[in-house]
């Protein structure tokens, strides 16, 4: 039995080595062919999100690069999250390990785009504000008077600013928003003359794509009034003046049509008689909500729009 394991053990060692040869040779070759190619016409080599990918595979493929591919002439760029790269590095090597040190052993520039920067190609917000009426513009399902709506516009960068949406995440709501105008049978989702009614829709689809866990919640009949106004934006509303000119921010507004439906954490977005008269003047004036009764239908409207792409 010990002489079978032994002669096990030293076929197994000769198995592994041969394959190591042969991948040495299959290394050499891949080099010799880059070095080739590369040296008529450089190669660059993009990778994009690799911060989304398991730990040990992003890891594993930064040492790819650095010991296969380092040849003369071929270069990578990497698209990533190098916070989120650092974290994978210490998720595979321990919190002990420099993940910055680590990292610059493969990276030789850094370019980084600055979320502080005022320059409209490189604002994050500004970049994915304009994308989305790109996106919108493009498939041309909403008409161009509801989107030139001066409320909508503010409440589309309101929104994105407030949440941070990134590009992707603005091509997901794009896609909800066409999938419950086509599904609502066109104008019923968001018709241009009920522009009160289209922004509470809106609030359902967004929901739907960043916050299902408030919209679970909701169809439990509890409708927080905190967390919807973290999720706008607001945290509380303003005291109407009387005779004041200043009107208020649209997502002000819309937290405003939903007050008698708040039965949680209320205490922020309580409105007293004479201020819901103040607020109805406003609404009156800005053409938010055309018939204030309708306002007693302000989650309905959000629950309507939810329940459209409840396939489940």
């Amino acid at each position: 039995m010990q002489k079978a394991a032994d002669d096990s053990i030293d076929k197994t060692a000769e198995l592994i080595l041969k394959d190591h040869v042969e991948a040495e040779k299959s290394l050499k070759t891949l080099q010799t062919a880059l070095t080739a190619i590369a040296s008529q016409d450089p190669i660059i080599i993009f990778i994009d999100e690799l911060d989304r990918c398991r730990p040990n595979f992003a890891v594993d493929m930064l040492e790819i690069i650095k010991h296969t591919f380092d040849v003369e002439g071929v270069s990578f760029v990497l698209v990533t999250n190098t916070q989120q790269l650092r974290a994978s590095i210490n998720h595979c090597y321990g919190q002990a390990v420099d993940a910055q040190r680590y990292l610059d052993k493969f990276i030789k520039f850094r370019f980084e785009l600055s979320p502080h920067s005022q320059r409209h190609m490189t604002n994050p917000v500004l970049a994915a504000n304009a994308y989305f009426y790109q996106l919108i513009g493009e498939k041309g399902f909403l008409s161009s008077s509801l989107l030139s709506n001066t409320l909508l516009k503010k409440f589309i960068a309101k929104f994105i600013g407030h949440q941070g949406l990134s590009l992707r995440e603005i091509e997901t709501l794009v896609l909800h928003i066409e999938v419950v105008q086509v599904l609502s049978n066109s104008n019923r989702f968001i018709p241009d003359e009920y522009i009160g009614y289209s922004l509470l829709r809106l609030v359902g689809v967004m929901l739907v794509c960043f916050r299902p866990d408030i919209l679970r919640e909701i169809r439990k009949g509890v409708v927080d009034a905190d967390l919807l106004g973290d999720f706008l934006g607001v945290k509380k509303l303003p005291y109407l003046e009387e005779g004041g000119r200043e009107i208020p921010e649209v997502c002000e507004f819309i937290m405003a049509s939903l007050t008698t439906d708040f039965n949680e954490n209320k205490v922020n977005y309580a409105i007293s008689e004479d201020q819901q008269k103040k607020w109805n003047s406003y609404m009156r004036y800005v053409s938010y909500m055309e018939e204030v009764p309708y306002r007693d239908r302000a989650v309905a409207q959000i629950l309507e729009t939810a329940n459209i792409m409840a396939f489940e």
